[in-house]
């Protein structure tokens, strides 16, 4: 899966890697010769740990490597094989030059720092105090040999497009293909990954060098960029409009010619989208002239600007302010990259008026977005990267316009430059009186167009900056900027973020502008001049996202246990007992020494068993497990009956279950052991720390698992003494059924609060009875310190995750449900965090539909065990009433499971 998604990383697809490959640009010899030295620098950094690690790989066991890393002394053999990987690089990059010119070379800055950069992150994940075999397996594998084929690939084509340097030069990259170093690393790294925390730091550490690695080529092509033959003189947005200029933008009426031609096309996209609710994000606001018209003309609840200019945002502040918009509830400004839009959007909630939380966006929280002229200032990888954010901002169906000059706008300007005089050939509609205007807007195109052989360039020059001015009606000029960027470039963006293209349109000066002031068009009437763009993010069916198989229809429901029971053979029954009595025979000595203070089997020590315990005849059981999985995933449950193993031996019935449950899926041990024991303690439920399960009470419709970085796929409840009383009903619905009648039957703002991160109490690990006495406890427990850990423990009770249905599957994206009402009012309660009215009706709504999609409903019987899909089914017992002495009362047994097994894998 890491594979998948560094294939897909933006560092695999930069259009300057690519651009160079198909050597586009004019001095492409030049531009390679600095990339390669740029290169040169990262690897004379990061290689040394790179190669010791691949000649490592079979020596040392995880920790061995780490430390004898940070102390190694080269060897003679490593350090020639150092020399020469870098020699041989560093003499093709004087060979490069030298074919180049040195004069031609000297004309571009250098931008060896940036390959410096990249290499200390390397260092840092490999050869550090704080390295591990897994962030330096991680580091080396995805971030050299995995990108080689395509990386060095790339390099390859565009050293061999240079005329005169030889095939043998072109070769040197060879050496840095897919080979035996790849396959080795990547068996060594599938050895070490079989933790979560190793696999933590894989992930973790390949994330960084990638984006490492992005951030090494954008950093490469902006100081590459800053020479003339690539882009003319040009500043960055934030210098570009100085305080000067800004106050040339303020405005309260159209006045410059995107003012008519561009903005008014944005408006009439949104119109039919924005009501008294509308919340909208637009990003790069400038002084905030579109924002006005969105609050005060069109009605939207609030817009939230974000623009990189400091000027333009206090420009945008004061006007809103003198026109008696409500500063901070109706609009809000501030100031941020585009390319950082969820970060800014964090670190400003309380004026955004959301919840902080890292699933904050999960779901969207803007109703609409919009971007108009921003990205003619991003580069193309920028450019992705800022739709990606608004994609994941944006709820459900929610809309994105962004208004873009023309792809052709530049070239059309080649004859309109400013002072210089506009003939009649250039505009057959002008009069004589005009022949001496300036041009309404203008670039300066100079070596953009055409090159001295009189070539003409298109794809090349793709983040090209040209810069510009446009005027407004009363004769002001203002300053603008354009990164030039191929309709490919956008259509390629709106695909990778997963957008839908409504519609799009060519802006231009229409009859009405031409008739109104043919002066002011005159030099722009019937060209091209901007592109508007109209996406929508898919409005998501949540509940498709569930598993497709299970889906209970109307008849699945008035009898589910027809369909989910499975009865247990004796043949099954005999192993399990068998396995049971060798296992206790294993850890009967250690239960000596660990047994409990109430009596009893200490779990962890027969699990610890189970793990080294080769079993040499389960092949029964292992075909029944085989069904009851198959069951598990077609209805979400499965009931299995007939399962009494000791009747009089609660310990070893219980190993059996543990045996059975471990071949179900991995067992999960991590919060409250193996096996939990369900039954009434007679505690008091409001007490800190007290589950419901330890109780009597009415548990309510819920899901296991109250912790947002832990989930459970699948829980299993063994049932070895009944209720002996009133009360106990167990019960069963489907979230999935659920959610799909809700979408029906609640309007999407109501259950919007189903979909947005909730606070949820903090339960610490241990027996679930109360909070134990521990310094980390009561530190954790104090109210300051609480209610912040309550505030971070936020997800939704219909959340979106990115996780696989089964080992080697494609990772995509579904939908869990997590619910406990209890957690959620606790949560509040003790986070000082108030319920609101629409949230409250919407958890009514919910338990009510999960009542009446409620499918299996009876209390268990005496060898019976339920597994369930914690996922995708809500369960539920009522309160319950014991009459009789203890050793008859109520008694269940709860095991939690990290995810099934694989149900093809081998049965060895």
């Amino acid at each position: 899966e890491m594979e998948k998604w560094t294939g897909k990383h933006p560092f695999m697809k930069h259009s300057f890697i690519r651009s160079l490959a198909e050597g586009c640009y004019d001095n492409n010899v030049v531009l390679v010769a600095r990339l390669l030295e740029a290169y040169v620098a990262c690897i004379s950094k990061s290689l040394p740990s790179a190669l010791f690690i691949l000649s490592h790989l079979d020596d040392y066991d995880d920790y061995q490597v780490e430390s004898q890393l940070l102390q190694h002394n080269k060897s003679s053999e490593e350090n020639d094989r150092l020399l020469s990987y870098i020699g041989l690089i560093t003499i093709m990059m004087d060979r490069v030059k030298f074919l180049a010119g040195e004069d031609q070379v000297s004309q571009i800055p250098s931008a060896q720092q940036s390959g410096v950069t990249l290499g200390n992150v390397y260092e840092r994940l490999c050869n550090s105090p704080d390295s591990t075999i897994g962030t330096m397996l991680g580091a080396v594998y995805f971030g050299s040999e995995y990108v080689s084929p395509v990386f060095y690939g790339q390099l390859k084509r565009a050293v061999k497009s240079i005329n005169g340097i030889g095939s043998h030069y072109s070769a040197v990259f060879g050496l840095f293909g897919v080979g035996e170093n790849t396959s080795a690393l990547r068996q060594r790294l599938l050895e070490v990954a079989i933790t979560k925390s190793r696999r933590l730091e894989v992930i973790g550490s390949a994330t960084q060098i990638l984006d490492a690695l992005e951030a090494f080529v954008c950093q490469v092509t902006s100081t590459l960029s800053s020479n003339p033959t690539i882009s003319n003189s040009r500043q960055s947005a934030d210098t570009l409009y100085n305080d000067e200029q800004s106050d040339k933008w303020v405005r309260s009426e159209a006045s410059c010619l995107s003012d008519f031609t561009g903005i008014p096309e944005v408006m009439e996209y949104c119109k039919d989208h924005i009501d008294p609710t509308t919340w909208i994000l637009d990003v790069g606001c400038g002084e905030g002239y579109p924002a006005r018209q969105f609050t005060t003309k069109m009605g939207a609840r609030k817009v939230v600007g974000v623009d990189i200019s400091k000027e333009m945002i206090a420009k945008a502040e004061r006007t809103a302010k003198e026109q008696g918009i409500a500063i901070p509830d109706r609009q809000c400004f501030l100031v941020g990259s585009a390319n950082k839009l969820t970060q800014t959007l964090h670190d400003n909630f309380h004026r955004v008026g959301v919840l902080p939380g890292a699933d904050l966006y999960q779901f969207g929280c803007f109703d609409m977005s919009v971007a108009i002229f921003l990205f003619n200032y991003l580069s193309t990888q920028e450019t992705t990267h800022c739709i990606k954010d608004v994609y994941n901002l944006l709820r459900p169906g929610g809309i994105f316009v962004f208004v873009v000059p023309h792809p052709l706008m530049p070239y059309l300007s080649a004859n309109k430059k400013a002072g210089i005089a506009i003939t009649k050939d250039d505009d057959p509609n002008m009069n004589a009186a005009d022949s001496t205007r300036e041009p309404t807007l203008h670039y300066d195109t100079q070596n953009f167009d055409k090159t001295e052989d009189g070539r003409s360039h298109y794809f090349s020059r793709r983040d090209h900056t040209i810069t510009g001015v446009i005027k407004t009606k009363d004769g002001k000029s203002l300053n603008v900027q354009s990164k030039f960027k191929t309709f490919g470039c956008y259509f390629t963006a709106i695909k990778e973020a997963g957008f839908e293209l409504v519609e799009m349109k060519e802006a231009h000066v229409s009859k009405e502008h031409w008739e109104s002031d043919q002066e002011f068009f005159s030099s722009v009437n019937d060209q091209p001049l901007y592109v508007v763009f109209k996406l929508r993010k898919p409005a998501v069916n949540f509940s498709s996202r569930f598993s497709p198989k299970i889906v209970w229809t109307a008849l699945h429901r008035s009898n589910l246990e027809a369909y989910i029971k499975l009865p247990m053979p004796d043949v099954v029954k005999e192993e399990l007992r068998r396995g049971a009595d060798e296992v206790y025979a294993l850890t009967t000595a250690v239960n000596k020494l660990l047994a409990r203070a109430r009596g009893g089997l200490e779990w962890s020590s027969c699990e610890a068993s189970l793990g080294v315990y080769e079993w040499n005849d389960l092949s029964a059981t292992r075909k029944f497990v085989t069904l009851a999985k198959n069951t598990l995933e077609e209805f979400g449950a499965v009931l299995i009956q007939d399962a009494e193993f000791f009747p009089d031996d609660t310990d070893r019935s219980k190993l059996c279950y543990l045996i059975l449950s471990s071949l179900i899926g991995p067992v999960d041990d991590s919060t409250r052991g193996p096996l939990f024991d369900v039954k009434d303690y007679g505690l008091d439920l409001k007490a800190a720390n007290t589950l419901v399960s330890v109780t009597n009470a009415d548990s309510g419709w819920h899901t296991d698992g109250a912790a947002k970085d832990k989930s459970y796929k699948t829980i299993g409840l063994q049932c070895l003494r009944p209720t002996h009383g009133t009360g106990g009903q167990f019960m069963l619905a489907n979230a999935g059924n659920c959610l799909s009648s809700l979408q029906v039957k609640m309007p999407f703002f109501l259950l919007y609060e189903l979909l947005r991160p909730l606070a949820r109490d903090i339960m610490e690990k241990g027996k679930g009875r109360g909070v134990e006495e521990s310094v980390e406890r009561q530190v954790g427990s104090r109210q300051s310190i609480l209610s912040k850990r309550i505030r971070c423990n936020a997800f939704p009770v219909f959340e979106q995750a990115h996780m696989p249905e089964a080992p080697g599957k494609v990772v995509k994206p579904y939908v869990r449900f997590r619910y406990m009402r209890e957690w959620i009012e606790s949560g509040s309660r003790r986070a000082d965090l108030p319920l609101s009215p629409l949230l409250t009706l919407a958890l009514d709504c919910l338990d009510a539909e999960l009542e009446d999609q409620t499918a299996f409903k009876r209390c268990l019987r005496r060898g019976e065990i339920v597994y369930s899909n914690n996922h995708v089914l809500a369960h539920r017992r009522y309160e319950f009433e014991e009459h009789g002495p203890a050793h008859v009362r109520r008694h269940m047994v709860r095991v939690w499971l990290r995810e099934l097994v694989d149900l093809h894998e081998d049965n060895n």
